[in-house]
Formats: C-alpha cells, sequence, structure tokens
C-alpha cells in the first residue's frame, strides 16, 4: 500500500520535499501520495484572510509530480466536512478513501478537529488501524545573511513580506513566482514606440500610458521579438511626457 504525506504543500518549499523524499525512502518500490487540500482550510475557517497563497493548486500540483517526489497527488475538499472530523473518524475516512500503509509527517503536525490530532495521537492510530507512522525531523535551510531557518510556508510568506525575494528563494528551493492573470483594460491608453534597434535580436523601446479613471501614468519600456512573437524585456515607471 502507499505511503501517505498529509499537509497543505503551500510553496512546495524545501522541508515539503524532505517529508517526500523521506516517504520515498519509506515506500521502496510503492507509490507515495501527497494528501492535500483544495481549497486550502484556512480559505474556508477564516474566509477572507490575508494569509497569501505561495502556490494555486495547478502549480502546487506541476511541483510535488515534477521531480518525482511524489506518484500522486490526492486533493481533498475541506468543504465537504472532513474538517470537522474527530483524528480517528479522519484518518479512517482517508484509509477507506485513499488505502495507506505508513504516514511521514514532521514533529508538529496537527490533524482533525479543531487540529486536536498530533503525532502522538497519529501513532496510537497506528498501532490499532494497523498502519506505520514515521517522524521526519523539520528540515531547515541557511538564507543569504548565513542565518539558518526552518522551511516553512509561514516563513516564506514573511520573507516576502519583507521584500526578501532571494532569501525566500532558499528556502523555497527555486526562485519565488508570482501566478496572476493578465486583466485587459478598456485601451484607452497610449503606446509610442520611440527607438527600434536590432542586429539578430530585434527590440523596440516604448514610452506607453495606463489609465484607471482620471489617474493616468506613464511607463517605459523594451520589448524583443522571439521567433514571431514580442515579449517584454523590461517596463517601469516614467515621469509624464
Amino acid at each position: 500500500m502507499r505511503v501517505v504525506v498529509i499537509g497543505n504543500f503551500d510553496g512546495v518549499h524545501c522541508g515539503h520535499r524532505h517529508l517526500l523524499r523521506t516517504a520515498r525512502a519509506v515506500a521502496g518500490a510503492t507509490r507515495v501520495a501527497a494528501v492535500t487540500f483544495e481549497p486550502l482550510p484556512v480559505e474556508v475557517l477564516r474566509p477572507g484572510s490575508p494569509m497569501g497563497r505561495l502556490t494555486p493548486a495547478p502549480v502546487r500540483r506541476g511541483l510535488l509530480l515534477a521531480e518525482g517526489i511524489a506518484d500522486e497527488v490526492v486533493e481533498l475538499d475541506p468543504r465537504d466536512g472532513i474538517l470537522g472530523l474527530e483524528p480517528d473518524a479522519f484518518l479512517e475516512f482517508l484509509r477507506r478513501e485513499h488505502p495507506f500503509g505508513a504516514i511521514v509527517e514532521g514533529p508538529d503536525f496537527r490533524f482533525g478537529r479543531g487540529r486536536s490530532g498530533s503525532l502522538e495521537t497519529l501513532r496510537e492510530a497506528g498501532g490499532r488501524m494497523g498502519f506505520t507512522v514515521v517522524e521526519a525531523p523539520v528540515a531547515s535551510v541557511t538564507i543569504t545573511d548565513g542565518t539558518v531557518v526552518e522551511a516553512r510556508s509561514s516563513a516564506v510568506r514573511a520573507l516576502l513580506a519583507e521584500g526578501r525575494v532571494a532569501d525566500a528563494a532558499c528556502v523555497l528551493g527555486r526562485p519565488f513566482e508570482l501566478v496572476a492573470p493578465t486583466v485587459r483594460g478598456d485601451q484607452r491608453g497610449r503606446v509610442e514606440v520611440v527607438r527600434r534597434f536590432g542586429g539578430e535580436i530585434r527590440c523596440r523601446e516604448l514610452v506607453f500610458s495606463v489609465r484607471d479613471g482620471s489617474d493616468e501614468r506613464f511607463f517605459v519600456g523594451t520589448i524583443c521579438q522571439g521567433g514571431t512573437e514580442w515579449r517584454w524585456a523590461v517596463a517601469e515607471p516614467s515621469t509624464r511626457r
């Protein structure tokens, strides 16, 4: 039977990968499943919370599967009542729907109604229900100033809030990426090509404006052609002209 790791996996940072690699070592030839939640429980329990999600569900799934650290991603919907299940009832539900033979978690793992279940609760349940519990120590990383910090999603959010993007990348184990939809405006701004330069790479320097109601802001930018497409190289605020 599969080995599971339960968590939000928001950011899929070095700590998450450490847990999943531990699960991979335990699993041997069996499968490793990352059991997570969509939406995140905090979005259900505290709607409108300013927590700040690090990875949308499709990105999270892709990161979990990309390196082979998980063979499958199981997304549970916390709106289906599972957040109200007592620890044993949650484990019984999980074993019934997604049978497993072992669970790998960190020392501060919490689960069940009101986060009442702990790693010790998990071990006791494993003895009764017949599954193995493996504890993995919390992973730590060294950030740019030499400080050693625990790899946690909360650490990534705190570092990003302080503008310390390079340090956040240390905890993530990769550069931070912000994924957001592009919203098309009413196209009432202006774009003017002010310089063309070419060679092997064709580029254009632009001045353009973005209008929001009565507020109009000007920017300078550079676009370069790759194949048949033009892509942004840089864009930054400009003084009004």
